[in-house]
């Protein structure tokens, strides 16, 4: 009979999975992050934009 639950192996695989996707989206992030500051630098208007 199979145990309930899930094993070592999935739980560890849905760990580094996790883990890969947090990072994409922390640099992706940091990208778009850092392409706003290159289009605000350029449109001082958009100085003025608040940020949530």
């Amino acid at each position: 009979m199979k145990s309930e639950g899930i094993s070592r192996y999935k739980l560890y695989k849905i760990g580094v999975e996790s883990l890969k996707n947090s990072l994409r989206l922390h640099f992706d992030s940091v990208l778009l992050f850092n392409r706003i500051a290159k289009i605000s630098g350029a449109c001082p208007e958009l100085d003025s934009v608040q940020w949530l």
